[in-house]
């Protein structure tokens, strides 16, 4: 016997209502987290994606395996712009734009490798870090038709705090290891020198400023600060590889990292990381905790 039109649209319906849970559940649109090992769904406060990735307010909150990285399409740098930390997906972190022109070069010879640039009065500072095969720091005139030689300091970032221009520095490989802070200053005669304000516990990866006179650095697996003076303070440690640092007005400290997002409230500093809600799975490989992330539209 055949049922009624309204029991058939009932079980119609109900096909329906079960085809979009599933649907939500492996698009991970559910407010549930896909993966419940992989933690709560939590707001990531003070932080604003550019675009790309699924904004960091539905991000979830995942403990990734120590010293693991978070593989995906999505490198994330983060970045401070007055009181607000931004956030933005790239392919990579890239090397730092030239506005002027440099003769080409080998890594011995300090003119070739990843670049770092700051821009300071009458020019800019260049700095090529090759590595093991060489780095070079160069001051460039603002037409470009002058420059100068800085030093051999393997730059992992500039930054500039109390007018005060610094880089995190230093090369591990295979034993050797220079780990430091450097601040850069011309001379009585105009020229350009570094000089060394602290040695860092890690090699650096990244660096920012966290206040006026301090800044904050990714050495190794810790979070360090460094004043001006030297002092040196160990503030967390760090699960994540950085790519980039940046500071809340508060003191919250971010961290973007490949595949997602770490941050570090003081006072105590642990680390939480949180990964995009389109990371609906989640595996091992490696020991490395590895998730997907559609960059969007």
């Amino acid at each position: 016997m055949r049922g009624s039109p309204q029991r058939a649209w009932a079980h119609l319906l109900a096909l329906a209502a079960g085809a979009w849970a599933l649907l939500a559940l492996v698009l991970g649109t559910d407010a549930s987290p896909a993966d419940p090992s992989a933690g709560a769904w939590e707001p990531l406060s003070g932080i604003v994606a550019e675009a790309g990735c699924s904004p960091p307010p539905r991000w979830r909150r995942i403990d990734p395996a120590p010293g693991g990285a978070l593989p995906g399409p999505c490198t994330w740098r983060v970045e401070r712009r007055g009181a607000v930390v931004h956030a933005a997906p790239v392919p990579a972190i890239g090397d730092d734009p030239l506005p002027v022109s440099m003769p080409s070069g080998s890594a011995t010879e300090g003119l070739a490798g990843h670049r770092h640039v700051q821009a300071v009065p009458g020019g800019w500072l260049v700095a090529f870090n090759a590595g093991e095969f060489g780095a070079g720091v160069w001051w460039v005139s603002s037409d470009g038709s002058r420059r100068s030689w800085v030093g051999g300091e393997h730059v992992h970032g500039f930054v500039v705090t109390a007018g005060v221009v610094v880089a995190a520095t230093g090369l591990c490989h295979m034993g050797i290891e220079t780990r430091s802070v450097h601040r850069f200053a011309p001379d009585p005669d105009g020229v350009w020198r570094p000089t060394l304000v602290a040695t860092l516990p890690g090699c650096a990866a990244a660096v920012a400023e966290e206040r006026p006179g301090r800044i904050i650095v990714a050495a190794g697996e810790k979070l360090v600060r460094v004043t001006l003076d030297g002092e040196t303070t160990t503030l967390g440690p760090l699960v994540t590889r950085p790519s980039s640092l940046a500071a809340g007005a508060d003191g919250t400290v971010f961290v973007g990292a490949y595949g997602g997002i770490a941050r570090l409230s003081p006072p105590l500093y642990r680390e939480d990381v949180f990964v995009p809600p389109t990371c609906t799975t989640r595996h091992l490989r490696a020991g490395e905790p590895v998730c997907s992330c559609d960059p969007g539209p």
